[in-house]
């Protein structure tokens, strides 16, 4: 009874992951064959050739092209990908802030010990510095260096 109802539970699972669609953007780096890959449903922003920008939900439902929300962008028309990703956007601008509140705490205290306010300064300068550094410096997967391709399962 045991092992019957053992199997029953792992067919029903088994079969539900079998089901499950694992569709995602493949970019291949052309100068050394380096591959990422980008899931759908994951949050991107596509630039066309026409410099027409989209960012929204990546949809894979086509081999020949990607759809972004409901705008549908073929590969060929596509001049850089870049990944959205909402932590390193909140990181940055958490540091930013924890920057700009450190600057304010070195100015506060500049009034009443100078040596102290100077460290406060530099890691206020430091904190900000890498909080713009991870606002700006996300990769952007070009057309000329990568090439796309759905993978459809």
């Amino acid at each position: 009874m045991k092992f019957s109802l053992l199997f029953i539970i792992f067919l029903v699972f088994g079969a539900t992951s079998m089901l499950a669609q694992n569709d995602y953007l493949e970019l291949i780096k052309t100068k050394n064959g380096k591959v990422k890959t980008i899931k759908e449903g994951k949050r991107v922003r596509v630039v066309l050739l026409d410099g027409t920008a989209y960012k929204g939900i990546l949809n894979i439902s086509d081999p020949n092209g990607i759809y972004i929300n409901e705008d549908y962008a073929a590969f060929e028309t596509i001049a850089s990908i870049q990944r959205n990703q909402l932590f390193e956007r909140i990181a940055g601008i958490f540091l930013i802030s924890a920057g700009g509140l450190t600057l304010g705490i070195a100015g506060i205290v500049a009034l009443v010990d100078t040596s102290v306010a100077g460290t406060l300064a530099l890691s206020s300068a430091g904190l900000i510095g890498g909080g713009f550094f991870a606002l700006l410096l996300q990769p952007k997967h070009k057309n000329s260096r990568w090439t796309y391709q759905n993978i459809l399962e």
